[in-house]
């Protein structure tokens, strides 16, 4: 009785260990797993992830008319003009922001910038709207190591016109970088 005893308690520890082990026994119309003795990774093996840990934005800061550079971009403002109209845009109340923009892509990749990667804020979340026109667009594909001139035009309702102003460039293709630019 004493040895029925001790092989029920010995199997009821076994059975208790590979539970909290993680370890399951296959029902009876599983089959059981095997692994080859081959196949495993050895353990001083280093394994990279399938996706790459997300990287942080470089942030830039600058005033207008000197450079800023963040990942493969040089940006200079070198120019800021206010008017009630460029060309063929124009506002009845507010003003108009022009911007000439250098734009260097020092990558060994063509990158295409768009207006979205452009916005002009008043300081608060206000993001000023982008007027576009077909000679005053910021849309160009920059080819690997040149700089392109571009100009974007920015509509300042009334309300904002006395506020102070800055460009943020903040592309989408290339590293993920932002280049902050004090306008007034």
């Amino acid at each position: 009785m004493r040895r029925h005893l001790n092989a029920l308690l010995l199997l009821s520890v076994l059975l208790l260990s590979t539970a909290l082990a993680g370890c399951a026994l296959p029902r009876g119309d599983e089959p059981a797993a095997t692994v080859p003795a081959d196949s495993a990774t050895p353990p001083s093996e280093v394994v990279t992830p399938a996706v790459p840990p997300p990287t942080e934005s470089e942030v830039v800061s600058i005033e207008l008319g000197e450079a800023g550079t963040a990942g493969p971009w040089t940006l200079v403002v070198r120019e800021a003009e206010y008017a009630r109209s460029f060309g063929d845009l124009a506002v009845e109340s507010g003003t108009l922001l022009k911007l000439e923009i250098d734009l260097t892509n020092s990558s060994r990749s063509d990158l295409m910038v768009t207006p979205s990667d452009f916005m002009v804020s008043d300081g608060t979340a206000y993001t000023l709207p982008l007027m576009t026109g077909p000679e005053l667009t910021p849309e160009r594909l920059i080819p690997a190591g040149e700089t392109e001139d571009l100009k974007a035009v920015f509509s300042i309702p009334e309300e904002r016109a006395e506020s102070p102003l800055g460009l943020i460039f903040q592309p989408a293709e290339g590293d993920p970088v932002s280049i902050a630019v004090t306008l007034r």
